[in-house]
């Protein structure tokens, strides 16, 4: 083999190797932090696969070289994972969209709720309040509807929390509506359009405030429902989990899809 493809097959090897270890470390991470879904499982099994590939590299190109159907079956594994990646990419691009502005202010503030850890708002669900709170101060006439149900071990609802939350930091008690039943994007509007007392859009004026990674798709439903949404303002996910929340929304979008959720 000539020195310089040799060269360049253990460059290739050993890059491998480190992006295998960063995606495993990454999992590891979150996983201590109880941050466990699939944006978390998805890398850590990659890793895995990764670091499998690169301990066992010899005898796996000597079993390709002679065994013709495995090595085009590994062929078309490349290829489905190259093509997998780029629509991740893709999606990634895309799932990060700008606030959209209202002609007409809007009369509730929709705050999705995002989860709770030891019956706390999570770093995520703290930047949507955060966020909400924000627009609550510059629309003092709107009404705020949180939404979030009762998740596993949790002692209140996640929408009660949020309140807790706003209403520690000065949001009037009067102006908060609990949506309390949901566990899901598509069950948080369903069961919040249920409270609207008016859902002709003349009288009826939502923002919906998420994550950045999650707009598009609650937007998607929100308009799959026929609610009257006028804005979006998307609040920042911490870096750390940023895009395993992107690769569990990529997942998410996918599920919404074959339920005809969007």
């Amino acid at each position: 083999m000539h020195p310089i493809t040799l060269r360049l097959m253990v460059i290739k090897d050993y890059t491998l190797a480190l992006f295998s270890f960063l995606l495993i470390l990454n999992a590891v991470v979150l996983t201590f932090l109880d941050v466990f879904n699939i944006g978390t499982v998805i890398p850590l099994l990659l890793g895995s696969l990764g670091l499998i590939i690169f301990k066992y590299r010899q005898v796996w190109r000597q079993y390709l070289l002679y065994h013709p159907i495995y090595r085009l079956i590994y062929t078309v594994y490349r290829i489905s994972l190259c093509a997998w990646l780029i629509s991740l990419m893709l999606f990634f691009s895309w799932v990060i969209q700008p606030d959209t502005i209202a002609n007409i202010p809007p009369n509730v503030i929709l705050i999705l709720g995002s989860g709770l850890k030891n019956n706390q708002p999570t770093p995520t669900l703290q930047a949507r309040l955060n966020k909400g709170l924000t627009e609550a101060h510059h629309l003092p006439s709107a009404n705020i509807l949180l939404a979030g149900g009762i998740g596993t071990n949790q002692i209140k609802s996640e929408a009660a929390v949020m309140a807790d939350y706003l209403m520690t930091r000065g949001v009037e008690p009067s102006r908060i509506l609990l949506e309390e039943r949901s566990t899901s994007t598509y069950e948080n509007l369903v069961f919040a359009k249920a409270l609207l007392p008016d859902l002709d859009p003349l009288f009826t004026r939502i923002m919906i405030v998420s994550s950045d990674f999650h707009l598009p798709r609650a937007k998607a439903i929100a308009h799959k429902l026929n609610l009257p949404i006028v804005s979006t303002v998307a609040a920042s996910t911490p870096l750390l989990i940023r895009y395993n929340a992107r690769l569990r929304e990529y997942f998410a979008f996918i599920k919404s899809s074959l339920l005809n959720e969007l």
